[in-house]
């Protein structure tokens, strides 16, 4: 994977969220898990770094994080609501990502 300075290797947060979203599709029956949508929040400008639907049942957001567990992220999601659900989020799952993923492409993340 090439970078804006041209190294490969260089994994960035949304291009990891975005392959863990695609593996999830791959091995979850009936997920269906959306990474990196804007306005997704009601009554908010941030964005959930991965939502997994099934069916009826509660959404439930995984933060990511390099370096560093992304406990205080997925926190502050709980309570809030994502567009067409009514009830507040209540599953949440903090997902560190070891920083020596960072050097990694997203096969190799995978």
């Amino acid at each position: 994977m090439a970078t804006r300075n041209g190294e490969a290797g260089q994994l960035h947060e949304h291009t990891a969220n975005v392959a863990i979203a695609d593996w999830l599709k791959e091995v979850g029956r009936g997920w269906i898990p959306s990474a990196e949508r804007t306005r997704m929040l009601v009554g908010s400008t941030g964005r959930p770094d991965i939502v997994i639907r099934q069916g009826n049942r509660t959404p439930v957001v995984i933060e990511t994080e390099f370096g560093s567990p992304a406990v205080g992220d997925a926190v502050a999601r709980l309570g809030n609501t994502l567009r067409g659900q009514t009830e507040p989020i209540s599953q949440v799952i903090a997902l560190g990502l070891d920083e020596r993923c960072q050097q990694d492409d997203r096969a190799a993340l995978l």
